[in-house]
């Protein structure tokens, strides 16, 4: 069980996340290999970061729709981007807008 007392642990691994056990509290670190597969799917990983405002997009419904294989990477990487972003509020917003692209993903909405 996590916790200080005698018996407990302080620190455990949860389905690839790091949970430990603080004096200011419950600290739950998520999965950095997923985290490095995105990236590296994407063709981010020397990327820096850049604090931005989120732009709303109108979905442009002249664009073609993507098919076969491009469609289903574009599903993959959105659905391991919603499950990163449980852990990392900063991509919490471009997770979100890119959910909602899932069902029918055009073209210039592909991640990457």
């Amino acid at each position: 069980m996590l916790g200080p007392d005698e018996g407990e642990v302080l620190a455990i691994k949860f389905l690839g996340s790091r949970i430990r056990w603080t004096p200011e509290g419950i600290e739950c670190v998520g999965d950095p290999k997923q985290v490095k597969s995105l990236l590296e799917r994407i063709h981010l990983e020397e990327a820096r970061i850049v604090e931005t405002q989120g732009i709303k997009h109108l979905r442009d419904e002249v664009a073609e729709e993507l098919q076969g294989e491009a469609a289903t990477d574009h599903r993959s990487l959105v659905a391991l981007m919603n499950y990163i972003s449980q852990d990392r509020p900063d991509i919490d917003y471009a997770a979100k807008e890119l959910s909602q692209t899932m069902s029918r993903p055009r073209s210039g909405e592909e991640v990457g």
